[in-house]
């Protein structure tokens, strides 16, 4: 028998429950929601001042025979300061068991400690890793562009939180014909696009500098030879200006002021400080306000000295009041005095070294029995001293500071002395800048120790420098070149930091924030004025500088060790 396929078709079979579908196109909505705007406000603005009452709670007395109960844990001790309400014997025997199986692992954590160099040589860096040097602010006074002024000074208040800004020019010759004006900038503030205060000046100032203590009283020299002082934040400012009349003032523009403790001032007498300075007619003068008045009064100064050559027409003698000249009868005698003017030495820097400072609060300031450091426009430094209290209680005079006797004679420069800023850290360290472009470190006492020559030529004129507030080993300049150059002689005394600030211009003028010290202004001649954010390398103390700062003043020889370790200089 056999079996073969077949193929008998395809058979549909229909389902006896499904039908036929018929699709339908429908649309459904939700009905229409009515909207409306409005405005809403509180019943208390959120700028009006609200009244808070404070008030205080106290939970109920914990029942007699309720204790607290001890965790286990040391999680949970966080909340036990003392041994208060455990009182009971089991809680304190709690509390011993766990003390006891935690001390080894925290003996052995200790003991591994000690012997561990994990961490050595690390300092903390509390602030924010800074690496590069960064112009954070470029302020500038549009309405005094069109005067094609330079910023010829810059100075911060006490606070450290106002920066002041003087304007001129640096290039002038002959009469002064146009305006200067002074400017400050509070930088705590978020816009910066104008200065808080603007003052206009009859003539250019040449340089500023704010009082030590009154954080908007600032003091200016005009290139007139005026002497005046400001309060920047009143609506009429100037409260004082010397009588440009008198024979007493200075009569050649006014290169540097400055302000000084009174050794012979009570500390709540408003004299306690006086203000110095120094013009190319060779005087140094000091001022202070009436006394007697309680106003502060420039008419005439307190005291004054005169740079002379070491070889003086006539001899060496003091100046005469206008009234004693005038009244001369000996023409001969006349003569000698106008001789006497003809043989002065032009001043063109000045600077007050810290071996007199006094304190004020936390700051050094130096007092009028310091040793001054004088530069010339021939070149010379000087080292003098004056005797302000003496001098008071005698007829009023001007002193001479002869070359070679009074004045000191240190190693000159080769140009014009442009500025000298003496140490912070160092009592008898300062430097001094040329027009010849080389800086010169130096010893109050022995002479120079370093020259530095930043520039690439010698045409490469400084115009100011100064140390730095924060590290004994940094210091910073402003050349012709545009160039900002901050060295620090721990690191190299040949390759400086250097950074274009000037776009191109002078710059003219710089200044160390006294309080926040990471923060330098620059000024130049394009009329700007720039706040830079220093790098940590500038403003961290170095572990050499500490050990410096922790050997005491009196012990020179340490000390002179320790600079030359950082520095190769023989101090």
């Amino acid at each position: 028998m056999g079996l073969s396929d077949v193929s008998a078709g395809g058979f549909n079979v229909a389902s006896s429950w499904r039908k036929e579908q018929k699709p339908v196109q429908a649309g459904t909505q939700t009905p229409s929601f009515e909207t409306v705007e409005k405005d809403v406000q509180t019943f208390i603005s959120l700028f009006y001042k609200q009244e808070t009452h404070d008030e205080e709670v106290q939970t109920s007395e914990k029942p007699p025979g309720v204790a607290e109960p001890v965790p286990d844990t040391a999680e949970g001790l966080e909340g036990f300061s003392t041994f208060e309400g455990m009182a009971s014997d089991e809680q304190m025997q709690r509390l011993a068991k766990f003390l006891d199986s935690a001390m080894p692992s925290v003996r052995s954590m200790l003991q591994a400690n000690v012997h561990s160099f994990a961490f050595e040589g690390y300092d903390v860096l509390w602030d924010r890793e800074r690496t590069t040097l960064e112009a954070i602010h470029t302020l500038a006074a549009p309405m005094y562009e069109n005067a094609d002024l330079q910023v010829t000074s810059v100075a911060w208040n006490s606070t450290g939180s106002v920066v002041a800004a003087a304007y001129g020019r640096v290039d002038l010759v002959g009469w002064c014909r146009g305006s200067g004006y002074i400017c400050t900038w509070n930088v705590s503030k978020r816009d910066l696009t104008k200065p808080d205060a603007k003052i206009e000046v009859p003539s250019y100032v040449n340089n500023i500098s704010f009082h030590p203590t009154s954080p908007s009283l600032l003091l200016g020299g005009c290139y007139t030879g005026e002497v005046m002082l400001w309060d920047v934040s009143a609506e009429t400012p100037l409260l004082a200006a010397s009588n440009l009349q008198s024979d007493l003032s200075h009569r050649e523009p006014v290169c540097r002021v400055l302000w000084l403790l009174d050794r012979g001032a009570r500390a709540t007498d408003i004299n306690q400080f006086v203000a110095c300075t120094a013009s190319g007619d060779g005087r140094l003068l000091f001022w202070n306000q009436n006394a007697k008045e309680k106003e502060r009064s420039f008419d005439e100064p307190v005291a004054g000295y005169v740079v002379q050559p070491a070889v003086a027409a006539g001899g060496a003698r003091t100046y005469a009041r206008a009234d004693d000249l005038a009244g001369m009868k000996n023409e001969k005698a006349f003569q000698d005095s106008r001789d006497e003017v003809c043989n002065r030495v032009g001043v063109l820097s000045l600077n007050v070294a810290n071996s007199g400072a006094g304190t004020v609060g936390k700051r050094q300031v130096p007092a009028t029995d310091s040793r001054f450091v004088l530069g010339t426009e021939g070149g010379g430094v000087y080292r003098a001293s004056v005797d302000l209290p003496k001098v008071r209680q005698t007829k009023w005079a001007f002193r001479s500071l002869k070359i070679g006797s009074e004045a000191i004679s240190l190693e000159p420069h080769y140009g014009p002395v442009q500025a000298a800023s003496m140490s912070p850290f160092e009592r008898n360290l300062f430097v001094t800048v040329s027009s010849d472009g080389s800086a010169k470190l130096r010893n109050l006492l022995e002479g120079t120790l370093l020259t530095l020559e930043p520039g690439h030529s010698a045409e490469d004129y400084i115009y100011c420098v100064e140390f730095s507030p924060a590290r004994p080993c940094v210091l910073a300049m402003g050349m012709r070149s545009s160039t900002l150059v901050i060295y620090d002689l721990e690191e190299s005394t040949v390759r400086p930091m250097t950074v274009d600030a000037g776009d191109g211009q002078a710059v003219l003028a710089l200044a160390f924030n006294p309080v926040n010290r990471t923060l330098l202004a620059t000024g130049d001649g394009k009329g700007q004025l720039k706040i830079w954010q220093l790098p940590n390398s500038l403003t961290q103390l170095s572990k050499a500088e500490q050990q410096l700062l922790a050997i005491g003043v009196a012990d020179t020889k340490k000390r002179r060790a320790a600079w030359h370790r950082m520095t190769g200089m023989s101090f």
